[in-house]
């Protein structure tokens, strides 16, 4: 699971701890970044 799925990210946060929520979007982070700078470019 080396992607980024939208569709899978915020189901797992509300399932998974606040500890592996922060592991996913510090993991995420960089990937997420890149999609936001193209939605607002």
């Amino acid at each position: 699971m080396g992607g980024c799925d939208k569709k899978l990210f915020p189901s797992k946060q509300g399932v998974l701890t606040p500890g592996c929520v922060c592991r996913l979007l510090h993991r995420g982070a960089s990937c997420f970044q890149g999609h936001g700078r193209r939605n607002s470019e």
